[in-house]
């Protein structure tokens, strides 16, 4: 068998038995990451939301989401927001606002503000109630 045969089946293999490789990188970020879970149970359909979080009335951290296709968020359907733990401040009170965008690309606060605890837990769940958007109010979901 010619060597350079010998040398490409010997850089197959190796290309080959790299890609099988498992890292611990994704799971070791999983950890370090918080998920906020947004549903919609409003009788209202959104084309996007924006999370926006502050401490001490300064805004420290937001994350918007919408459908690629541009389609409407409708009943019963939940957005997943990721964010890394080191982007909120250990001490003190994180306010989240919800911020949705109508078919018109109005943007929309929801009513209320809601007060997170980061070290409480690593995922939260939250709830859009109302029939209107002068009704609508976001709350969080104990399981």
């Amino acid at each position: 068998m010619p060597k350079s045969l010998v040398i490409l089946l010997i850089c197959l293999t190796f290309t080959l038995l790299s890609g099988c490789s498992h890292s611990t990188a994704d799971s070791e970020n999983e950890k370090d990451t918080v998920l906020i879970k947004v549903i919609n149970n409003s009788d209202m359909e959104f084309h996007a939301m924006e999370l926006q979080f502050y401490q001490d009335g300064e805004l420290i951290a937001s994350q918007g989401s919408t459908y690629a296709d541009g389609s409407s968020i409708s009943r019963e359907e939940n957005l997943e927001f990721h964010f890394n733990e080191e982007d909120f401040p250990s001490e003190g009170d994180t306010v989240m606002e919800l911020i949705t965008a109508d078919e018109e690309n109005k943007n929309r606060t929801i009513g209320n503000e809601v007060t997170v605890n980061w070290k409480e837990s690593k995922e939260h769940t939250y709830e859009i109630q109302g029939n209107s958007f002068t009704t609508l109010s976001l709350l969080e979901k104990k399981d």
